[in-house]
């Protein structure tokens, strides 16, 4: 909750989001909603400053896998706005990201075919220790122009997400390409890409689910990602904005699907069934 309080600070009080937040302690939205005021409280913020902002609660089923993509499901069926950036509640927004948004969808750019496009905003993550909370939002506050974002990634202080552990997971976004562009450019999509992207939500009958068979860990936005390509969805980086993921303990999911070779089973069942339901875009793409 605290990194959600940042972000939403970091967007801005006029913004509109939807926040799902999965309620595991299961003692009422009321203690949730609480703890979330009191740390927005901290940013000059409270609930009700936030006038276009959602916040559901989704209570958890007793011995239930984390149902990831069921919330992401719901957080967008919630969604009022046409447009939407899909992130996580550890994603903090680069202070211009939520203008860049606002002026590609406002521009000709995407004059035509806007149901079938995907925005993506690059990611990158900290290297910093979990206790250095004030640290992380000083880098933030420093990191305001990509010239000293690759001076702060250069220290080490930031790196591309998932560089290390998940290469693939964001390589498409091509960042070589990313720090001389000034200018929008598509990309093609390659296989386990999983960015974070600005889709139209509303009104699309093009958009898929998020596939709710995917809990806990393991392909569960993978496998988004492609159903948008097969979908017909072109992947379009956007040059001057990006993201930073707040490094976090693992959550008892994490430790449990990495402790579990029950779990890692089921979750490589899952991934077989949706390769079979996707075995002719997976063929042919």
């Amino acid at each position: 909750l605290k990194t959600v309080a940042f972000a939403l600070s970091q967007w801005g009080a006029e913004s509109a989001a939807t926040v799902a937040i999965y309620n595991e302690a299961r003692n009422g939205s009321e203690d949730v909603l609480e703890k979330l005021e009191s740390f927005l409280r901290g940013y000059g913020l409270s609930l009700n400053s936030l006038r276009s902002t959602r916040i559901i609660i989704v209570e958890a089923n007793a011995n239930e896998l984390y149902p990831i993509n069921a919330i992401r499901n719901i957080a967008i069926n919630y969604t009022t706005t046409p447009y939407a950036l899909l992130v996580d509640a550890d994603i903090i927004p680069s202070s211009n990201c939520k203008q860049e948004i606002t002026n590609i969808l406002q521009s000709d750019f995407f004059k035509e075919e806007r149901d079938k496009n995907a925005l993506v905003i690059p990611v990158f993550e900290d290297n910093l220790a979990l206790h250095q909370e004030s640290l992380f939002k000083a880098y933030i506050k420093r990191s305001r122009s990509k010239v000293n974002l690759k001076s702060l990634v250069k220290k080490r202080v930031f790196s591309i997400y998932k560089s290390n552990n998940q290469p693939r997971a964001h390589a498409a976004t091509d960042y070589d390409r990313w720090w001389e562009s000034s200018e929008p450019y598509q990309i093609e999509y390659e296989s386990q890409y999983e960015p974070f992207v600005v889709v139209k939500v509303n009104n699309n009958p093009l958009l898929p689910h998020f596939d709710s068979r995917f809990v806990g860990y393991g392909w569960n936005k993978v496998s988004f990602i492609f159903d948008l390509h097969s979908a017909g969805f072109k992947f379009h980086v956007l040059p001057n904005s990006w993201l930073i993921h707040r490094t976090h303990q693992k959550t008892k999911y994490s430790l449990a699907f990495a402790a579990s070779p029950t779990t890692r089973i089921k979750n490589r069942a899952i991934r077989f069934e949706w390769l079979i339901d996707n075995r002719n875009d997976v063929i042919c793409r």
